[in-house]
């Protein structure tokens, strides 16, 4: 049973889990009944289990920055606010990485002069439904990548997850909407399995996608949006050209758990025009599946930015405001919202994810408890004969 809203009483965390057999041999001990509790990597890691044991070749495949695109449009819009922050009902949403099975089977159901045997996309975690049901494939891992998503089964959601693109909106008060910019590169990235027979990491992104940046990935994404026929919900938006204003938010220290976080944006004009600008900056406490869970601190600032000339602004997020809304969250969200006083319809928005580090750990003992441990050790050595 899956759940990612933190609270696991009556089950196990989902980060508790140490392998499959233990999962299996509860499903077994309660007669069946969903065991508690899963999130995706423990989903694919039972599937590959089970379909191992079917004879089945089978491997679990990690994905970063995987998008879950709800309304089968090949695009995640991502909704901001005029102050900065991402409401936590936006449908869509991109998850810092996601997990899900490939299992080698023939497809003669697909063969029309053209092979899709092999890897097959086969997603545990229940996502979204598919005729009623919550499954995902077997996805042809050539489907996905030839942009075939009329195929047989669920292809376009999976072909979203590795390679849909990022349209960014700002939602006014008033309800309308703004298309600010499109990113085509960031989804799908270091899609990866492990190697037989050690624990390096195998890249397969060319399996999934070609290239970013190519002419044939933009043609295979054009291919599967006309395959897919059905026009986004808001496709009509305007999308301005080289914006006036090009901006970044950059760390000063790598981020570290139980320390406080320094960051800065950077704002560039790229005309001769002054500008005053109303700057929003927001900072929220996200969930690896890409939800805000929580708010962290808002500022707001009005500065000028002159012709051709850099403005710094520090961003300061104290460990002592932040670390409470981390107990169910891995990473931090740092979003700046731009907008120009004197017009109104020019709006600049750019974001950060931000994952603090563990800190590392030093332990001393003194040297007579440190020898006692070394002959414990060797004692356990000894007797498993290693």
């Amino acid at each position: 049973m899956g759940r990612w809203d933190g609270r696991y009483d009556g089950g196990m965390s989902p980060t508790h889990w140490n392998g499959s057999v233990e999962v299996l041999r509860r499903w077994l001990k309660n007669g069946s009944n969903p065991v508690k509790y899963g999130q995706c990597w423990v989903f694919a890691a039972v599937m590959c289990t089970v379909l191992r044991c079917l004879g089945i070749p089978c491997r679990v495949v990690s994905n970063f920055q995987s998008a879950h695109d709800t309304d089968k449009n090949l695009t995640i819009d991502d909704f901001f606010s005029d102050y900065g922050v991402r409401p936590q009902q936006s449908p869509d949403s991109v998850w810092n990485y996601h997990v899900w099975v490939e299992a080698w089977m023939r497809r003669p159901d697909l063969s029309a002069g053209y092979s899709y045997d092999g890897w097959q996309v086969v997603d545990p975690t229940p996502q979204e439904k598919s005729n009623d049901v919550y499954c995902c494939g077997p996805a042809p891992v050539k489907a996905i990548l030839q942009g075939h998503v009329d195929l047989k089964y669920d292809v376009p959601f999976v072909f979203a997850e590795v390679n849909a693109d990022r349209v960014t909106w700002m939602v006014f008060a008033d309800g309308s909407k703004k298309k600010i910019s499109t990113d085509s590169v960031s989804v799908g990235q270091n899609i990866s399995t492990k190697a037989v027979g050690s624990d390096k990491r195998v890249d397969i992104t060319a399996n999934y996608k070609y290239a970013e940046g190519t002419k044939k990935e933009r043609a295979v994404y054009n291919l599967a949006v006309k395959r897919v026929n059905i026009p986004g919900e808001i496709s009509n938006g305007t999308h301005d050209g080289k914006p006036g204003v090009s901006m970044k938010i950059v760390e000063l220290t790598k981020p570290v758990s139980g320390k406080d976080i320094d960051l800065k944006l950077i704002l560039n004009s790229n005309d001769s025009e002054t500008r005053t600008l109303v700057i929003n900056v927001n900072v929220q406490a996200m969930r690896y599946t890409g939800i805000p869970s929580s708010q962290i601190q808002t500022e707001l600032k009005k500065l000028k930015l002159l012709p051709n000339q850099d403005l710094t602004i520090p961003i300061h997020i104290p460990f002592s405001v932040y670390g409470e809304k981390m107990r169910e969250s891995n990473s931090i969200k740092v979003s700046a919202v731009v907008t120009d006083k004197d017009k109104s319809e020019a709006v600049y928005i750019t974001e950060k994810d931000l994952v603090p580090e563990s800190p590392s750990l030093t332990i001393k003992v003194s040297t007579a408890y440190s020898q006692h441990c070394h002959f414990a050790v060797c004692q356990i050595l000894n007797f498993y004969g290693l």
